[in-house]
């Protein structure tokens, strides 16, 4: 009876071993396909690596990103969430959704998730940028004005920072001429 416990267990281990050296040749794939820009079969790839390892989130992210590049925002924001889901702390993942969530226009739950990758990382240089392109859609220009002057503090060259502090000013300029 041991035998058989003892071989059964051996065998559901080599069997994820297995499982795990396939899903990440078949994920290197798609990191090679989505280089050069061939992205259908990036996600080809990438589904693949996600069938036989349901929790790799860096499958599920790089499909985000596949489907992000082919526009296709719905599909790249869920699998965001799955890497979400089995990353909780993967800063990147919120930045990529925001970015997603913000082209279909859902600036508030964009402007949530950057605030999300801002409280695991503080530093995230896009994640500031981006937070603070969509409190400026909202019109939120104070908190964009804070976002880019956070950007410009962590990387004092950043010149699209710069000049989208400069039309902030400007459209808060604008604002105080007209409601007076």
């Amino acid at each position: 009876m041991k035998k058989i416990l003892l071989s059964s267990i051996i065998s559901v281990c080599f069997s994820v071993i297995v499982n795990a050296q396939a899903s990440v040749k078949w994920y290197n794939r798609g990191v090679r396909q989505a280089a050069t820009e061939n992205y259908e079969a990036s996600i080809r790839s990438f589904s693949k690596a996600i069938q036989l390892d349901e929790y790799f989130y860096q499958a599920w992210f790089n499909r985000g990103l596949a489907y992000s590049k082919l526009g296709n925002y719905r599909q790249s924001i869920a699998d965001y969430t799955k890497a979400i889901q089995f990353n909780l702390s993967f800063a990147k993942a919120y930045v990529n959704r925001g970015a997603d969530r913000n082209e279909l226009g859902d600036i508030t739950g964009a402007i949530q998730d950057y605030t999300r990758a801002l409280e695991l990382d503080s530093n995230y240089i896009m994640a500031w940028f981006n937070r603070g392109s969509s409190k400026f859609q909202s019109g939120d220009w104070k908190g964009a004005d804070a976002d880019y002057s956070k950007v410009l503090q962590l990387d004092p060259s950043h010149s699209a920072a710069r000049k989208a502090k400069d039309a902030v000013r400007l459209r808060m300029k604008d604002h105080a001429a007209t409601s007076e």
